[in-house]
């Protein structure tokens, strides 16, 4: 993967723009996003000419040195991942960009001859980073019903809107942000990917096992109560189970209170 440097200096050059305006062809997904969202794809240099100010995302930084940044009153920031080129394996019209709440949403999309940029409209603190200092929700099932239920409808849209599995949903992908909301990461690196029809259901799968790992459940150390028996039913839903049929489950009540109170 380039570093910083490096990746302004692909952007710049003329090999740069010329790769950025013919991307060479790939062959069609045979799960391909749906018509109607804009196409994410920029056709100019990376950094773009633009009032906005770009941090990056470092692979394994936790995304804690960006809240800081997210912090300071900066409306216009973006936080920008590159990525090698070949990560991208569908045409770039496929990938599009995002407008949800539990999302962590994608912006644009940059070419350089050997990197992938992909910037996002926030960031937040992984729910893993949170479990490794100290996990606050491990007595709490109804923080966690929520934290499943936020992640569900994410999931919900990039299913039927995106059209497109993410395939890599966990603690490691759940963040959330300084405002206690849950939003999905990587959706930019789900949609160049190649999906299969069962990679849905494998999201679904995802959502079950971050109730048991964030509730430890495995541990048999809490007092089977009620509640943490029906949190330990819905963890172990059998694979097949849609987001909706997720979403009635009788241990995600209808719990509105922001977790940032």
């Amino acid at each position: 993967m380039s570093d910083i440097g490096d990746l302004f200096e692909e952007a710049s050059s003329p090999l740069a723009q010329n790769s950025e305006v013919s991307p060479s062809p790939e062959p069609t997904p045979p799960t391909p996003v749906k018509q109607g969202l804009p196409e994410a794809f920029k056709r100019v240099k990376f950094p773009p000419a633009s009032k906005r100010l770009y941090f990056p995302l470092i692979s394994g930084g936790g995304g804690l040195n960006c809240l800081p940044l997210a912090s300071t009153g900066i409306t216009t920031a973006s936080f920008f991942k590159t990525l090698p080129r070949d990560t991208l394996r569908v045409p770039v019209g496929q990938v599009v960009r995002t407008d949800h709440r539990n999302l962590v949403n994608v912006q644009e999309l940059y070419l350089a001859p050997n990197s992938v940029i992909v910037t996002y409209d926030s960031w937040g603190v992984p729910l893993l980073e949170i479990c490794r200092s100290f996990n606050i929700f491990a007595k709490d099932e109804s923080a966690v019903a929520t934290i499943c239920t936020e992640i569900l409808k994410g999931l919900k849209y990039i299913h039927d809107e995106i059209g497109i599995a993410h395939s890599n949903i966990s603690c490691g992908t759940v963040l959330l942000t300084e405002n206690g909301i849950v939003k999905i990461a990587d959706t930019g690196e789900s949609m160049m990917q190649m999906h299969e029809v069962d990679d849905k259901y494998l999201d679904c799968q995802a959502v079950c096992q971050i109730a048991k790992v964030l509730l430890e459940l495995d541990s048999g150390m809490k007092p089977m109560t009620t509640l943490r028996l029906e949190a330990e039913n819905f963890a172990n839903t059998p694979r097949g189970a849609t987001v909706d049929e997720l979403l009635q489950v009788r241990v995600l009540p209808v719990l509105r209170t922001s977790l940032a109170h």
